[in-house]
């Protein structure tokens, strides 16, 4: 559980811009608890949703544009 608790605090450093060290060691709920005092939105979403064009329905993505849709995704560090 001390693991866990550690990647807790790492996340509320990150989330919050706090040193961890200065996060609580724990339990996990005083750590969420601090996440959630001290967490401060962005002033827009960081996504937006989009829709695929209607005449795209029957079309099959090619695998280029799979991998760049991949190194996306690695670009914004949401995959490794």
């Amino acid at each position: 559980m001390k693991n866990m608790e550690q990647t807790m605090r790492e996340v509320a450093a990150a989330l919050t811009g706090t040193a961890a060290e200065e996060i609580p060691s724990g339990p996990l709920e005083e750590i969420c608890g601090f996440i959630a005092e001290h967490y401060q939105g962005q002033e827009k979403p960081p996504f937006v949703q989009v829709a695929a064009p209607a005449d795209a329905a029957g079309e099959t993505p090619t695998k280029e544009e799979f991998n760049n849709l991949i190194q996306k995704l690695k670009d914004a560090k949401v995959f490794k």
